[in-house]
């Protein structure tokens, strides 16, 4: 599982933290989160939300399958999800 987040729509750096505390509270696995915003200005605060890896946009296919592979290797070593 991987949340896509862009932090420009609505209130998506509260949705990162949301998300996180939601989990913390829940003692579930941390969810990686690809935040995204039409530049890089906001990807020191998407990380500090929590957010695990940013990206400015557009968004290439190399890039997003780049960042896709990096946010999943972080995850648990239950490789049942890739099955």
């Amino acid at each position: 599982d991987l949340i896509l987040m862009n932090v420009e729509m609505g209130d998506g750096l509260n949705g990162i933290r949301v998300v996180r505390r939601t989990e913390a509270e829940a003692g579930q696995r941390r969810t990686p989160i690809l935040a995204v915003s039409k530049d890089g200005a906001a990807a020191a605060e998407a990380v500090a939300a929590g957010a695990d890896l940013h990206m400015p946009m557009p968004i290439t296919a190399a890039g997003l399958l780049t960042a896709l592979a990096r946010a999943l290797s972080r995850e648990s070593d239950d490789l049942s999800a890739v099955a």
